[in-house]
């Protein structure tokens, strides 16, 4: 989540469709008053809804509806690998990493190193890690649309065109020159990522995902 009161946006950030470069591209910038933190329990959490967020505009007194609501989704099939892979990575770090680098770690990315190598062996098939998490994370639509499922996002982005997506957001809040995208946190592939589903999490994906699969038009 990015806040800024001078060019009046906030990004809601949904994990894995490219929130890390959206935050290294624009923070540089010096217009990002809030970055939202990696933490639940923050005022404004990094990866928190539109709806949260808007309770805490209303808390601090600001003007919800004077700021433009972007965020980037994403092909929900894909994104669910691209969240199986980053888990994977963190918990291989987390298991090679011997008790003095560990200690190093800030809090945050030990508990997930942690935690990652502790699902890593629950699920120790790519089929049952990619099952619990298309159970388990929440839908697109949680992070964009109010309790009644109305939308609360003004703009949105495809992290497929991030791009076009990312020049179309700088013209609409008024960044300009467009800088270029600082790309991080790129997921690493070692098989096309259709190759991780059978029917069955195909499927499961469908029905979970069919709010934005619906809105953005989005196929397997």
């Amino acid at each position: 989540m990015l806040i800024s009161h001078s060019h009046k946006f906030v990004t809601i950030d949904i994990p894995k469709t490219g929130t890390r470069t959206t935050r290294e591209t624009l923070n540089p910038l010096g217009i990002i008053d809030i970055i939202g933190k990696p933490s639940v329990h923050a005022d404004f959490y990094q990866h928190g809804t539109a709806l949260q967020c808007k309770q805490q505009f209303d808390k601090m007194g600001w003007n919800w509806n004077s700021y433009t609501k972007f965020s980037f989704v994403r092909n929900p099939w894909k994104r669910y690998v691209s969240l199986m892979l980053y888990r994977i990575e963190k918990a291989k770090d987390y298991e090679k990493a011997n008790l003095q680098e560990r200690n190093s770690w800030r809090e945050v990315r030990l508990h997930l190193g942690k935690s990652a190598s502790a699902w890593r062996k629950r699920f120790p098939t790519d089929k049952e890690k990619l099952q619990n998490l298309i159970l388990s994370q929440p839908a697109q639509q949680r992070y964009l649309c109010d309790t009644a499922g109305e939308c609360m996002i003004d703009l949105f982005g495809d992290t497929e065109k991030f791009h076009e997506s990312f020049i179309s957001f700088c013209d609409k809040v008024g960044i300009s020159p467009v800088p270029k995208p600082s790309h991080g946190n790129k997921g690493t592939y070692t098989k096309p990522w259709r190759d991780y589903y059978d029917q069955e999490l195909i499927d499961m994906v469908a029905e979970k995902e069919k709010w934005v699969i619906n809105t953005k038009g989005y196929d397997y």
